[in-house]
């Protein structure tokens, strides 16, 4: 091997990381969200009428999102489709590519009584679009907290974003 080879697959080694660094710098577009249940606060006060669930929700994609809406219902369907309506000051925001935000969700305790009378769970539903205008999801199931009973042990794992199915459209 002589010098000039070796420059010349030197120089081809730096071109092809150049060209690759290009490509995931400008075009892949990694779209992606966790979240988590950061907090529960059961205020066992009976004139308080919502407890609040608090969750971190972290932009770890590459590009920024919206979070456009969250909305609290039934794990499954029930014959009483009526769920709160929520009014977050935190959304609509978009989240910055690497970005956090933390959602404070208050959760009527009407609305977790009839879950827990149901055997049902609660679901949350996180839609969020992405820069290209496609809509995705996020969802999780949690337990209803009543009284002095706390979360369960699987309410504290995180959930992601996916892309929404026809199944998961009302």
């Amino acid at each position: 091997m002589t010098v000039e080879s070796i420059s010349i697959g030197i120089s081809v080694f730096a071109l092809i990381i150049s060209v690759l660094t290009f490509y995931f710098t400008l075009f892949h577009n990694k779209h992606s969200l966790v979240a988590t249940v950061a907090k529960w606060t059961n205020d066992p006060d009976p004139n308080t009428l919502d407890n609040i669930c608090e969750i971190g929700v972290f932009n770890n994609g590459n590009r920024d999102l919206l979070i456009q809406s969250v909305e609290v219902d039934f794990s499954e369907n029930s014959s009483n489709r009526a769920y709160p309506e929520l009014n977050l000051n935190e959304v609509p925001c978009s989240l910055k590519a690497g970005g956090c935000e933390l959602l404070a969700i208050p959760i009527p305790k009407l609305f977790m009584e009839n879950a827990q009378n149901k055997d049902l769970l609660i679901k949350i539903i996180i839609y969020v679009y992405t820069i290209k205008g496609e809509l995705r999801i996020a969802t999780k199931n949690l337990t209803p907290i009543i009284g002095d009973k706390g979360p369960a042990s699987l309410d504290w794992q995180p959930f992601f974003l996916r892309k929404v199915k026809l199944s998961d459209r009302q």
